[in-house]
């Protein structure tokens, strides 16, 4: 039997050698002032974070959509974290989280058109958001319930459609709630991301530490109805405030 231990070094591996070889032969010229002198990532990073925070304290709205949205982590980060851990132990190993591998790249670009789709009968991207959110949990919740492997690894696709769906409608709101004025959208957006980025890396404990104690659906399924619980009534509460137009 091969080590399977063996593809995972190879990528450490190369990893180390692509950053070795970008640090000897490319310059990075992007973090530089007019007066040719380099910028202190940190300090601009503290900026960037002082800026983000500053303006979701003024604009209610855009703190409201924050708010809304990082609930929406709990439904993601387990499913997304440890979906070849429970396939390879409930249903056979290797062999099927290959194929499912091959599956998520399919059914992403399936979700990718979702949105255009719920736009023809769904005018305000906050109720899209709300329906994925619904099919999402009972996706999450049936692929653990049911034990048929067949449609467990279907339900589970769907999930990354749905999934794969609501960021791109999310980043679209994100992007809508920003004053057309703001000249600094993306220091913005990216506030936003590291605030997910965060909440992600506190989950992800919380995840490993219950893992200790609790089998890997039940998980799945108590974060899916914590996060719907939160994040729906949420969502039902800004609906209406924000104008969209279609997709």
């Amino acid at each position: 039997m091969k080590n399977l231990s063996y593809p995972l070094l190879a990528g450490i591996i190369l990893f180390i050698i692509t950053i070795v070889y970008i640090s000897l032969f490319f310059k990075d010229n992007s973090h530089q002032q007019q007066d040719n002198q380099p910028i202190n990532l940190f300090s601009g990073f503290v900026s960037s974070f002082k800026e983000g925070y500053a303006f979701l304290r003024t604009d209610k709205l855009y703190f409201s959509l924050c708010i809304s949205f990082l609930p929406l982590i709990l439904l993601i980060v387990a499913p997304s974290n440890q979906w070849q851990l429970y396939f390879g132990n409930e249903y056979g190993g290797v062999k099927i989280t290959a194929y499912i591998w091959v599956g998520m790249g399919l059914f992403g670009i399936i979700g990718s058109r979702i949105p255009q789709l719920l736009a023809r009968v769904i005018k305000n991207k906050l109720s899209s958001l709300q329906l994925l959110l619904l099919l999402n949990m009972c996706a999450i919740i049936l692929c653990v319930v049911i034990t048929n492997v067949y449609l467990s690894v279907l339900l589970f696709l769907m999930h990354v459609s749905f999934t794969t769906a609501d960021a791109i409608i999310r980043t679209g709101l994100l992007h809508n709630t920003i004053p057309a004025k703001s000249t600094n959208r993306n220091t913005l957006i990216s506030f936003f991301y590291t605030i997910e980025s965060c909440m992600t890396a506190v989950v992800i404990i919380v995840i490993g530490v219950l893992t200790t104690v609790i089998n890997l659906g039940t998980i799945w399924i108590m974060f899916a109805l914590i996060a719907t619980v939160i994040s729906l009534p949420s969502l039902r509460k800004l609906n209406g405030k924000i104008e969209t137009e279609g997709f």
